[in-house]
């Protein structure tokens, strides 16, 4: 017995080119980028504060400096987003905890370099770091590698431990950050400088006599 099949037509949808950068634009999520895309319209970018002079503007950059307390003791930190990972000085270490070469951890298969020099790692040690408030302070757990010839007698906090604790940086009319999606509320304030060191005290320092000619000086002058 033969059959015969019948002649069925079927019709399919062109093919449509489904870009993903442009999903993302759309639902204004981070955008995907690549060269082969067409650049659309240009928006000049809005200066948040006053622009600087010619030849002035690397004079206005600010350092990502804050304040981390350790064992009641208060040291500097810096958040570095260019960092890959955190590291520490084997100096500063030393007057963070003494015994620090008792709790090292190996650092195996790694190289680390800053500018063009590269570091000496020795190993990695974990530190508590309590971010200081008023109202109700944050704490972190984190692993530095400890460089043997690094100068710098501040912590680096890097990008391993900004992105796992979710640390979100402001640079607007107000700088500061923010640690993790329930501490949103929870503003930290940066450092002007890593010189002047904080104080522990919660008193209020006393105040001193302006000198009279000083004094005369801020009335009529300024």
């Amino acid at each position: 017995m033969t059959h015969f099949l019948g002649s069925f037509a079927m019709e399919c949808e062109p093919d449509v080119e489904l870009s993903i950068a442009e999903n993302q634009a759309e639902a204004h999520q981070p955008q995907s980028w690549a060269n082969s895309q067409p650049v659309a319209h240009i928006e000049d970018a809005r200066l948040m504060k006053c622009k600087p002079d010619k030849g002035k503007a690397h004079l206005i950059g600010k350092a990502n400096l804050t304040s981390v307390l350790m064992d009641n003791s208060t040291y500097i930190c810096l958040l570095d987003t260019g960092a890959s990972c955190s590291i520490i000085s084997n100096k500063t270490l030393q007057h963070i905890e003494p015994d620090w070469k008792d709790h090292l951890m190996p650092v195996n298969q790694a190289k680390f370099h800053i500018c063009s020099d590269q570091l000496r790692a020795l190993g990695i040690i974990e530190l508590s770091l309590v971010f200081p408030r008023t109202k109700g302070s944050v704490r972190i757990l984190a692993e530095f590698v400890v460089m043997e010839n690094a100068r710098m007698e501040y912590l680096i906090l890097g990008n391993d431990y900004l992105s796992l604790y979710g640390f979100n940086i402001t640079n607007s009319k107000e700088r500061y950050f923010t640690i993790g999606n329930e501490n949103k509320k929870k503003k930290f304030s940066f450092r002007t400088t890593a010189q002047d060191r904080a104080s522990n005290s919660n008193e209020i320092s006393a105040v001193r006599d302006i000198d009279p000619a000083k004094a005369k000086f801020f009335n009529e002058e300024l």
